[in-house]
């Protein structure tokens, strides 16, 4: 009997990652299948996962396994090893050769001619598939902007070394369409492994300076496939033309949340609904627990001043922040002292009352934990 079923859909997804991101890799990737579970296209698409591993142990890999595993949508994970070589000698940044892996993507990844970029640091809330279909007109590369518009750029420009005559210019690589294809006959590896290696010991976030400057015209990707304001911290807040640009941009419904820089759940003690969403899947995969901290004073001034959406003056280091922002120093040492006594219940203004729907729907979900199984986890019940 002849089969008349059509073939699944490849979506092809790729991360890289060391051993020190694992547990934020685990979470990612299971938020990614729960998100691809629920979607309307699990029956009609293969969601290939591609994890490029640095140093993983026989456990890690085995753990990865586990994650990918799905009876209700067609996954397929492959473990790609890799071994650095010091490519890029007395680089100022010390993770540059792991972070600019994505230009051998063409290499490593040498049957595929199409991939999504997700960084480790991520909770995926929607189903992949729409991010998968959006049309690159024509460019090998889409991003999403670091900054909304324009009237940022002056004060992004006061911490990045570089200058930009359009918003569209400036780049976050924490999630990215690359047409691998286009990357080969353009020879991208090639031009961007060199410039890297030219400016090795100056660059600071090494592959986005290197694509926005080598290529500043880009497919420009929706913000909610690479949303960032967890915290209200990220360029889009501290960098914003206006208060109307913040409320804009925190107005978005993530479909993909980073939680970059140094403030991650992994980390810190910061009662956001976006972190708790990260614990409930970390505790859900039954993972090392991890040990949080309260944010410095410092810190903590910083964040009650991007959730109050006030116009904070940014600077390169923290303690020269708090000092040009020094009334609101005073005004958050009461404050400091009640989140001190119980950092998991405070209420960051903006930050620790944000909705959102899209990560209370996911929650709802069942996701496989130990002993073959579940936990619902907005019940924390095991059914």
């Amino acid at each position: 009997m002849i089969n008349t079923q059509p073939l699944p859909v490849d979506i092809h997804v790729v991360y890289a990652c060391d051993r020190g991101y694992l547990q934020y890799l685990a979470v990612s990737i299971k938020s990614l299948i729960d998100a691809f579970e629920t979607g309307i296209h699990r029956n009609t698409h293969c969601l290939n996962v591609h994890v490029v591993i640095v140093g993983f142990a026989d456990d890690d890999r085995a753990l990865l396994k586990r994650i990918a595993r799905s009876e209700t949508a067609q996954v397929k994970l492959a473990l790609i090893d890799y071994e650095l070589t010091n490519r890029y000698p007395d680089a100022l940044y010390p993770h540059i050769e792991l972070v600019t892996l994505k230009y051998r993507f063409p290499e490593l990844l040498n049957n595929i001619d199409r991939v999504i970029w997700i960084d480790a640091d991520t909770v995926v809330l929607s189903d992949i598939t729409d991010l998968w279909d959006c049309d690159l007109d024509g460019h090998w590369i889409g991003t999403t902007n670091c900054v909304l518009t324009d009237a940022s750029l002056k004060i992004y420009q006061i911490t990045s070394r570089g200058f930009f005559w359009s918003a569209e210019n400036t780049i976050n690589a924490g999630v990215m369409v690359l047409d691998l294809m286009q990357m080969r006959t353009l020879n991208v590896q090639r031009v961007l492994e060199a410039w890297t290696y030219k400016f090795r010991k100056v660059l600071s976030l090494p592959e986005q300076e290197a694509i926005a400057f080598n290529y500043p015209v880009r497919k420009i990707l929706d913000h909610k496939w690479n949303w960032r304001g967890a915290l209200r911290e990220s360029e889009p807040y501290w960098a914003a033309g206006s208060a109307q640009e913040r409320k804009d941009y925190s107005a978005i419904r993530p479909a993909i949340v980073h939680l970059q820089a140094d403030f991650r759940p992994h980390n810190m003690i910061i009662n956001t609904e976006f972190f708790s969403l990260w614990h409930r899947i970390h505790q859900a995969l039954d993972l090392p627990s991890t040990q949080p901290r309260p944010v410095p004073f410092m810190v903590f001034v910083y964040l009650m001043a991007c959730g109050r959406n006030v116009s904070l003056r940014k600077a390169r280091w923290l303690f020269v922040m708090a000092i040009v922002n020094f009334p609101l120093a005073v005004w958050c040492l009461l404050p400091y002292g009640r989140y001190r006594r119980d950092p998991e219940k405070f209420n960051f203004p903006g930050i620790s009352d944000h909705q959102m729907t899209t990560a209370e729907a996911i929650t709802e979900r069942r996701t496989p934990c130990a002993e073959k199984g579940f936990v619902n986890l907005a019940s924390k019940r095991r059914v």
